[in-house]
């Protein structure tokens, strides 16, 4: 028995305070605590800082009616698009309008860039007509296209061979975010209505090649992993920390995204075959009665009746939770780290209660 189940018990009754301070220090770091622009507001929407990155609350401006995307508001935020896309690529940088170095200069899919970039440009369109959104829109879909690989992979930041940004990411739902897109313009969904035929049909190849590697990158009988080289698929290295692993949070996205395709196209057995696995894999994983919160200043995993908990990631070959630190080092009980490395990063989480509700799909 590890350290860490060890403290469980003598942890109970300090959950309802040390979860509550964990969720209110994550949400104010997090830049969630800027509300998303009303309706009625006057005042332009303000650059939050999200990731250590100063950006536009682009998910809480997305989700805004039809109406206000004819304001002055988005159409000054739309604007802002055209100033900052950067030229010769047609993406986005995250943080936009930030001054980068570097490859983070270039375009990228990290932070949810460029692809909330083209969908608030084509809602601004939608509402006012005005063809500069549009054309700015559809140079960011080009660039898209342009960072899809043969393999039906996508980079994290174009431009950037040789490094680590070239790898085919998945995490922060970068691979997965422009798969949605790819699929909303094959359909002429939503804000994509207006798409020519040509456009949709590309859009319709990239999706199909990108959801075929996505189901390869798949570890059989199990998840997926952060990222993956992009020329012999296998699982790789991201940051010092983030060697290759089994990731529960980014993986739990694409299963609820796989999984709504499959509801959708049920003679996809492949898809709903993939599906299946990783619902088995996460129940079989699940950390029953366990929270990860903060005690005496020092985030650990504690026992709570409600709740079940993840590991971050897990190692591929013998599938025990592990953990690395900035030098690379690998460890398989959280307690060993140090306090500081414990504490800068989300090493457990409850994000497969999300796909432990999902019933298995019959194919």
């Amino acid at each position: 028995m590890s350290s860490a189940q060890h403290r469980l018990k003598n942890a109970r009754m300090l959950i309802p305070f040390a979860a509550a301070l964990m969720l209110a220090t994550m949400y104010l770091l997090s830049g969630c605590a800027e509300a998303a622009p009303a309706e009625s507001s006057s005042e332009p929407a303000e650059p939050v800082v999200m990731g250590a990155e100063i950006d536009y609350p682009w998910n809480e401006l997305l989700a805004n009616s039809d109406k206000w995307f004819d304001s002055d508001e988005a159409r000054a935020i739309a604007d802002s698009c055209i100033r900052f896309q950067v030229k010769g690529e047609g993406g986005w940088q995250k943080g936009m309008g930030n001054v980068h170095k570097g490859d983070w200069a270039h375009s990228t899919l990290d932070n949810n860039a460029t692809v909330s970039q083209i969908r608030f440009l084509m809602r601004v369109y939608s509402q006012t007509g005005e063809r500069a959104y549009f054309d700015c829109a559809m140079r960011g879909i080009d660039c898209l296209f342009d960072m899809q690989y043969d393999n039906g992979g996508w980079m994290q930041v174009l431009n950037a061979d040789g490094t680590y940004h070239a790898h085919i990411a998945l995490n922060d739902n970068a691979y997965l975010n422009a798969l949605a897109i790819m699929k909303d313009i094959s359909m002429g969904s939503g804000e994509f209505s207006d798409m020519d035929e040509d456009y949709r049909n590309r859009a319709a190849t990239s999706f199909e090649m990108g959801l075929r590697c996505l189901l390869n990158l798949q570890i059989p009988n199990a998840i997926w992993c952060q990222q993956y080289d992009e020329e012999t698929l296998e699982p790789t290295t991201g940051r010092s920390y983030e060697l290759p692993a089994l990731c529960t949070r980014e993986s739990v996205d694409i299963v609820l995204f796989l999984y709504e395709y499959a509801q959708e196209n049920p003679d996809r057995e492949d898809v709903g075959a993939a599906v299946n696995s990783a619902i088995n894999w996460f129940g079989d994983k699940a950390i029953s009665n366990t929270s990860w919160v903060e005690l005496n200043g020092i985030m650990t995993l504690a026992e709570n009746e409600d709740s079940a908990t993840w590991a971050r990631f897990y190692e591929i070959d013998t599938g025990q939770p592990v953990f690395f630190m900035r030098d690379s080092s690998t460890h398989y009980d959280v307690e060993e780290l140090s306090a500081e490395d414990r504490n800068r990063y989300e090493w457990y989480g409850n994000w497969g209660e999300k796909v432990l509700k999902l019933a298995p799909l019959n194919i």
